[in-house]
């Protein structure tokens, strides 16, 4: 029985270039925020399309754009499989993202921002959670009401944070730690 578990369990084998930029021994690596070539489009491209054909899922992936020292990649032509990439709450999404900025951390040595989207996933989350923190704000009634939200990712929290920065009757903060971290709002 092999020891590698999960839908990616195949990446400890996995690498991500041969010509890796590696620092003296000795040295430490310094990061970056740099700009987005299109090698380094490619690069993320072209992983991303090895990681889904390794995991044996189908879906052709593109860059959206690049906005922001951010990438965005989509994955298209899914089928079938757009609930295995998606995974849980979009946690195989999160994971690719985190696998991908590593990649090009060891190759180019450089810093940049990876989202991936797979059938407008995000876009249809994004409205999701948006609806459901109005909802919920509008059950409390008198200061010092509260509610807690269920748990969400860091983008997740920061779309409710954004939604309620201007609002003087409805404070946010998040709490909780790890995987279940979420958001609390409070009357004011």
């Amino acid at each position: 029985m092999s020891e590698k578990k999960g839908i990616f369990g195949f990446l400890k084998g996995l690498k991500p270039n041969e010509e890796s930029v590696e620092p003296e021994s000795g040295q430490q690596r310094e990061l970056v925020q740099t700009e987005i070539t299109p090698e380094i489009s490619q690069f993320c491209v072209d992983s991303l399309s090895e990681i889904l054909e390794k995991s044996q899922l189908v879906g052709n992936v593109s860059v959206k754009e690049c906005v922001d020292g951010r990438l965005y990649l989509d994955i298209l032509e899914s089928g079938d499989d757009i609930s295995r990439i998606i995974g849980k709450s979009g946690a195989n999404l999160e994971a690719m993202q985190v696998i991908l900025r590593h990649f090009v951390i060891r190759k180019f040595s450089a810093h940049i921002k990876v989202v991936i989207d797979a059938d407008h996933y995000r876009q249809r989350r994004y409205g999701a959670v948006k609806a459901m923190a109005i909802d919920a704000a509008s059950t409390l009634k008198h200061p010092g009401d509260q509610i807690k939200l269920e748990a969400m990712s860091p983008y997740e929290r920061s779309v409710v944070h954004i939604l309620f920065e201007d609002d003087e009757s409805i404070t946010t903060q998040s709490e909780g730690h790890g995987h279940s971290r979420c958001v609390v709002l409070t009357k004011a």
